[in-house]
């Protein structure tokens, strides 16, 4: 049987946040959605929980206020 994935997260891959002052893009949510994996332009990877970053814009072009 496959899995399908009935919850979405707050945060999806492609989104840009913002973490200390720096843009990142959204690679991955792990941990039931508590913890983001985190990319900048140089390919560099942070982990991190989801409290500490703020959304800019969703991966798709669309934000909702």
């Amino acid at each position: 049987k496959p899995s399908i994935r009935k919850k979405r997260y707050s945060l999806q891959p492609n989104d840009l946040v913002k973490f200390k002052d720096f843009i990142y893009r959204v690679k991955g949510v792990h941990s039931y959605g508590k913890q983001v994996k985190l990319e900048d332009d140089s390919k560099n990877v942070v982990n991190t929980n989801i409290s500490h970053v703020e959304l800019i814009c969703y991966g798709k072009g669309l934000k909702f206020t």
